[in-house]
């Protein structure tokens, strides 16, 4: 495979002069800023652009430099990050730009596999920062990329299989410009993004179509071959909105979850769909079974992660005085008004909830 593409050096020419004529305006290029660099390419991932180029706009604008981001509280990173989800990338991005600021300079590392020690960078991020910002020849590779080069080299390999991945970037790593590798790996994904695309590629534009094996053998709907083995679970979450007068009990969440961090109402989770009124537990009985009222109850719409399907209801219990002071005295709870819950970090289920049947 690699033979071939380095005896087709008109591929990466080609793809260079499509690149100078088509490329996307984007604020993150024809730059070496290492910091806007890295912190693009963590907000995109796993995002579309049109999703991800606000929440660059935002951050670049809140922290302007990188050892402001490293000194922010980690609640206004998170709540900043609201909405992007995967939020380990938001807890990583912190931690990452607090190692930054303890290096003389507060300068990334410019070499590859100094880059890959830092927390939340891994090979692709690690590739994107060493060639736009400082020219060094790592090729990149995501969904994009595999996908161009499948099918340019007629890989009829899994690319979903580490193997295959391996293989891939070694091809992009031969076929890099090595005056321009940043410029390189933009043009790529750019190909990938706006031609290449997963269905209907648009081949008549292609710059490297005369070549290509998916074109010459009318492969184009069948490669890449990706076939991954997604194991979706069910979740079913009860909320408790415990609420006295405008105030109501609001917790951050320090086990080991997607939303580590983030602040939610009580909650009961159970393994399978029961009715809300069956999620009381100990708590919320020892607050006075006898006088026990439920004002409303919500079942949500689901939401659909990338491996959870997650099915919410929202149990609004009012609680008289008594109970609101038994809580205070007696438990570590917090309660919060409204309008402190809105600038609190959450999921978005949570945040959609709010302001579609709270506010």
């Amino acid at each position: 495979m690699i033979y071939k593409i380095l005896e087709n050096s008109a591929f990466t020419s080609n793809l260079m002069k499509w690149y100078a004529f088509h490329k996307r305006d984007l604020p993150w290029r024809n730059i070496d800023d290492a910091y806007k660099i890295w912190l693009a390419e963590i907000i995109m991932q796993q995002t579309r652009i049109q999703q991800g180029l606000p929440y660059y706009e935002k951050f670049i604008h809140r922290f302007p430099k990188i050892c402001e981001l490293a000194n922010a509280k980690e609640d206004d990173v998170l709540r900043l990050w609201q909405g992007l989800g995967y939020y380990s990338r938001a807890r990583n991005l912190h931690k990452c730009a607090k190692i930054i600021c303890k290096r003389p300079g507060h300068d990334f590392p410019t070499e590859y596999t100094d880059l890959l020690k830092l927390p939340g960078i891994g090979p692709y991020t690690a590739a994107a920062i060493s060639s736009m910002a400082f020219s060094k020849p790592h090729g990149v590779v995501d969904g994009n990329v595999q996908r161009v080069l499948a099918r340019y080299m007629g890989i009829s390999e899994n690319v979903a299989e580490r193997s295959t991945q391996k293989e891939i970037a070694k091809i992009t790593n031969q076929l890099i410009d090595k005056n321009d590798p940043g410029g390189y790996n933009h043009a790529i994904m750019d190909l990938g993004a706006t031609i290449c695309t997963p269905s209907n590629p648009n081949c008549q534009a292609c710059p490297v179509s005369d070549s290509c094996v998916a074109f010459e053998e009318n492969l184009q709907n069948k490669l890449p071959i990706n076939k991954k083995e997604i194991r979706r679970s069910k979740r079913f979450l009860y909320y408790w909105i415990l609420r006295y007068d405008n105030k109501m009990i609001f917790q951050k969440r320090d086990t080991k979850n997607i939303w580590k961090g983030l602040y939610e109402f009580y909650l009961i989770e159970k393994p399978q769909k029961i009715e809300p009124e069956e999620s009381i537990d100990d708590f919320l009985i020892n607050l006075s079974v006898n006088d026990l009222t439920i004002s409303e109850i919500f079942e949500y719409k689901k939401h659909v992660l990338s491996h959870q399907d997650i099915y919410s209801f929202f149990i609004i219990l009012d609680l008289n005085l008594t109970q609101y002071e038994h809580i205070k005295l007696n438990y570590s709870y917090q309660f919060y008004s409204l309008d402190e819950i809105l600038q609190l970090p959450k999921p978005i289920l949570i945040d959609k909830f709010l302001r579609e049947k709270i506010i």
